[in-house]
């Protein structure tokens, strides 16, 4: 790390150089090609060009953005690309916890998975980026916690109580002094130990896929044609046909009445269906909690609604022809 003050760049050169004599004199070798330059020039007045840096003959890469640590540091000093990054991986274990889900695990271990998983990755040195990251950097995390949410259907602690818990832990770390004895430890060594690789499947988005864009054009289909017919029927059956007293009308009423309860429960489905459509593409539910639960509840709710409603017009229809009056 070295400083350039005035646009004079010779004391930063200078110890580059003095880096790499300091290497040659204790038989080490810097690899160049992983070696790489990041320059933080925090003056917005005007765009300065350096020269590049050569160690030992060869010219030393420069980047806009390097990984120290797990934290991906820009050249602007901001945390958009670190955040986007801990979003990326957050999204993919959610994956596993919908695949946990799907096998009927209880929250608690649901969310135990959670927090060893995709919390740890969200909480990871939150205390150095999380303050100075903007109000969209820190939305894209929330909604990464607010899917896990979905899935668990439990309440998580959200980003901003978790920096203030880990800082806590810090300062109450800082006052704790660390003994350690290793008397009781044996030696051991490393060295032939094999290693399982295992591999995950990642869920993709929607993107790309034949499949998937052909369900989100039959579920769009669905939609359009659902929400117009259904919406005829309603508007027909509840507000066009006038009551009558006879007996004949009463029966007509008494049918109208069904099919229009039908229509209602169809037409709910379909006013619901672009929240499926949205998850299906984006492989996210970016909706929220209540819309998730709610969701849930209304296609429940119609599925048995409309198994209820078909049984009765088969009943009714079985009685009129087999007792007809």
């Amino acid at each position: 790390m070295g400083l350039i003050s005035d646009n004079d760049e010779r004391a930063y050169l200078e110890e580059i150089k003095h880096v790499e004599n300091w290497c040659q004199e204790n038989n080490l070798l810097l690899n160049v090609s992983k070696t790489k330059e990041l320059l933080v020039d925090c003056s917005k007045k005007q765009e300065w060009h350096y020269q590049a840096v050569r160690i030992n003959g060869t010219t030393m890469g420069r980047v806009d953005s390097f990984r120290y640590l797990g934290i991906h540091i820009s050249q602007d000093l901001s945390w958009s690309r670190h955040t986007n990054s801990l979003a990326k991986k957050a999204r993919q274990c959610l994956y596993h916890l919908r695949r946990l889900r799907d096998f009927r695990l209880p929250s608690k271990v649901l969310r135990n998975f959670y927090t060893c998983t995709i919390e740890s990755i969200l909480m990871g040195n939150i205390t150095v980026w999380f303050g100075n990251s903007t109000k969209q950097d820190r939305q894209a995390l929330q909604r990464v916690l607010r899917s896990a949410e979905c899935i668990t259907h439990t309440e998580l602690p959200d980003l901003q109580t978790s920096e203030t818990s880990d800082e806590l832990t810090l300062l109450t770390m800082d006052s704790m002094d660390f003994t350690l004895d290793y008397s009781d430890y044996d030696n051991y060594t490393v060295d032939n130990l094999t290693y399982e690789e295992v591999s995950f499947r990642v869920h993709p988005t929607c993107s790309g896929e034949v499949l998937c864009i052909a369900l989100v054009v039959i579920n769009a289909l669905i939609f359009l044609l659902g929400i117009v017919g259904n919406g005829m029927v309603i508007w027909i059956a509840g507000f066009k046909m006038k009551n009558s007293v006879s007996t004949t009308w009463m029966k007509k009423l008494v049918n109208t009445t069904w099919y229009l309860s039908l229509a209602v429960s169809d037409f709910l489905f379909c006013a619901f269906l672009p929240f499926h459509v949205v998850y299906l593409v984006k492989g996210d539910w970016v909706f929220g909690l209540f819309l998730c639960k709610f969701q849930s509840f209304i296609m429940f709710i119609n599925m048995f609604s409309s198994i209820f409603l078909l049984l009765i017009i088969s009943m009714d229809r079985c009685v009129v022809v087999m007792f007809p009056v």
